[in-house]
């Protein structure tokens, strides 16, 4: 039987929040960093609407989003249904009642959505916006799920074919323009992981008990080789925007689209800045006071050429 159900929101400042649950004391189970692990997942897959599942230690999870507003659908965007379920159920199921119930409890959200989307939007906007009829109808939405009354089940094309969703008539320029946002979109939630990452460690780093200078090195790598990544696909998409300058010359419109695109990928680069200075200092944390890594070690008592030179991926 399952142990509760949440309602989660997005904004691009903040990621993933808890804004309700039924019962209420199902927040105990989803503290801020499982609520942002699941949203994630559901970012990373894509961004239209779809249905996940994860096997955590306690329980596991069935989760439904919405989508972004990029995503070709009719319901509010940014938000995650989740079910939590005891270890011993099925969670795929659930992958056509997730979406019904969805249905029911967006129905329900008041206010503009569009603008949860944008740069400036923060988790007090939305939880103003959305009012409080969704209170009312969470509760309902999970009793039907666990006493079985949710009749109509659809699948997550189920309901996009019922919204009867035709998409507007674009150039091939604006295609290509907003398929490189959609990218900014999914690239920008890698980088706050990647800011999320940063922070742990340095929390950690002054504890006794914490990672080894094995496991801090490991850390540091694997968080060099994401940023080179991400350095390599913004240069990509700046190379891709600037090819489309000449396509869209002609249009004031869409030049002042392909401007603000440009300045978006001009602000992850300042970002990715960021966390190369910030791993530069994890780096030297673990180096100070003589503690130096077995690779380092290593690698400067059998060559002379290699002193000097850092054992990371050059950012």
């Amino acid at each position: 039987m399952p142990k509760g159900l949440a309602l989660f929101g997005w904004t691009n400042k903040e990621g993933f929040f808890f804004i309700d649950g039924e019962p209420k004391n199902i927040r105990r189970l989803l503290d801020d960093e499982t609520v942002m692990r699941i949203g994630s997942l559901h970012r990373l897959r894509k961004l239209d609407p779809n249905f996940l599942t994860l096997n955590l230690p306690n329980f596991k999870i069935a989760s439904f989003f919405s989508g972004m507003k990029t995503a070709r659908y009719i319901i509010s965007p940014n938000f995650t249904l989740t079910l939590i379920l005891d270890l011993e159920e099925n969670p795929h199921k659930y992958s056509a009642i997730l979406p019904t119930a969805a249905k029911e409890v967006l129905k329900t959200l008041s206010g503009e959505k569009k603008r949860f989307d944008t740069r400036t939007a923060r988790m007090g906007d939305v939880l103003t916006a959305i009012g409080d009829a969704f209170k009312e109808v969470l509760p309902k939405i999970f009793d039907d799920i666990c006493k079985d009354r949710i009749q109509h089940a659809m699948s997550v094309e189920d309901l996009l074919d019922e919204a009867g969703y035709a998409e507007e008539e674009i150039s091939e320029a604006e295609k290509q323009l907003q398929q490189l946002r959609d990218v900014i979109e999914e690239k920008d939630g890698m980088i706050k992981m990647l800011q999320k990452m940063l922070s742990e460690q340095e929390k950690s780093a002054g504890d006794t008990f914490g990672p080894s200078v094995s496991d801090y090195t490991t850390m540091i790598q694997d968080l060099q080789n994401k940023l080179t990544e991400e350095k390599r696909i913004n240069k990509d998409l700046l190379n891709k925007s600037q090819k489309l300058e000449a396509q869209i010359e002609r249009s004031p419109l869409m030049e002042n689209k392909l401007r603000s695109l440009q300045a978006d990928l001009k602000e992850r680069d300042v970002k990715i800045q960021e966390q190369k200075e910030k791993i530069r200092e994890l780096e030297e944390a673990l180096e100070s006071g003589g503690i130096v890594s077995p690779t380092s070690a290593t690698a400067s008592s059998t060559s002379k050429t290699s002193r000097g030179k850092s054992r990371y991926i050059p950012l």
